[in-house]
């Protein structure tokens, strides 16, 4: 029987709860903890230092949504969804976690009624700067958090990217904007034929040997801007969430700085969600209103075809990844 219309209200409301308790237990580290059997309360309250008494209530509150199951009155052990909350286990997601708890993150969402109010993004009236300018000049621990978060989402992504296009005409890629290289690194791993280039600011690709270090014999990095120059003489080009990052004319440049290195047969691949006219999935939407927090934006074909008309670009094919994921949207010099 579906709930009653104000239950169902208040179930999405109390998803600020459910999102806490998930940090916290992200942050003590308690998937990991449990990660060779269960383990009584009393015995993982002193290994973290918390109170037992509060970390029983805790684990009961997260076991009654799947994460965690209690064994007996007094102990629990990891389940399916407590198990992606573990430290570097493939399909991880707690560094995300841990991201969406940062105090950034919060005060934006605490400014977030007059972003309604006037569409001006959130993070520069409290900061005095845009995200990214942020995490270069101010905020190294929360960009670490940040960088961490985005390598989570991307260890889903990369090899359905790697996988879903033919990529066997290509013989040189660049990754523009492609942080630390794990995209990079999953399609030469995936296409051994392939030799690729790593562009981002020079303390990012600066890490890079986390991804690249067996691949110097096909990869190399470039320190740069997209806002700038971006290396040519490439087959391809790949963006992986660059432009819902920025909002429309700022993502022209950046496509108008990828079309003038691309040679008249390459390829741009940006990987992306594309919103569904209307409503839609939650997860694309949702996203789409926190990118609105941050200056940039998700959008939807017809939105993609018009940024790369105005770029010098044409929009040739959706390539979809899998349900609830993002697309390959790929284009060609017009």
């Amino acid at each position: 029987m579906d709930e009653p219309p104000p239950q169902k209200i208040l179930d999405i409301l109390f998803g600020m709860w459910r999102a806490r308790a998930l940090h916290i237990a992200a942050r003590l580290e308690l998937a990991d903890h449990l990660a060779d059997g269960p383990k009584p309360v009393a015995e993982l309250a002193s290994i973290t230092g918390m109170d037992a008494v509060a970390m029983h209530r805790l684990l009961r509150a997260l076991a009654s949504i799947g994460v965690f199951q209690a064994e007996g009155e007094s102990a629990y052990a990891n389940t399916p969804l407590s198990e992606a909350l573990r430290s570097g286990v493939p399909g991880t997601v707690r560094d995300f976690v841990l991201c969406f708890a940062e105090e950034w993150m919060l005060e934006t969402w605490k400014a977030f009624p007059q972003v309604i109010n006037d569409g001006v993004p959130a993070f520069d009236p409290t900061s005095g700067t845009g995200l990214f300018d942020y995490f270069h000049e101010h905020g190294a621990e929360s960009a670490s958090t940040f960088d961490a978060a985005m390598t989570n989402f991307s260890a889903l992504i990369n090899p359905m990217v790697a996988q879903a296009y033919d990529f066997s005409s290509w013989k040189r890629v660049v990754d523009v904007g492609g942080g630390e290289g794990s995209l990079l690194a999953t399609v030469l791993e995936t296409h051994p034929h392939l030799y690729g280039v790593l562009l981002d600011r020079a303390e990012v690709v600066a890490r890079s040997d986390r991804y690249l270090s067996a691949l110097t014999d096909r990869s190399e990095t470039v320190s740069g801007d997209f806002f700038n120059t971006i290396p040519g003489e490439a087959d391809g080009y790949l963006l992986k969430h660059v432009l819902h990052d920025w909002d429309d004319k700022n993502a022209v440049r950046i496509l108008t700085n990828v079309r003038e290195a691309m040679p008249a047969h390459a390829r741009l691949l940006s990987v992306e969600f594309v919103l569904t006219p209307g409503s839609g999935p939650d997860l694309p939407v949702f996203l789409d209103l926190v990118m609105l927090a941050y200056g940039g934006r998700e959008r939807t074909e017809a939105e993609f075809a018009g940024l790369f008309q105005e770029a010098g670009l044409r929009l040739d094919r959706v390539i979809p990844l899998a349900p609830g994921a993002p697309a390959i949207v790929e284009a060609t010099p017009a």
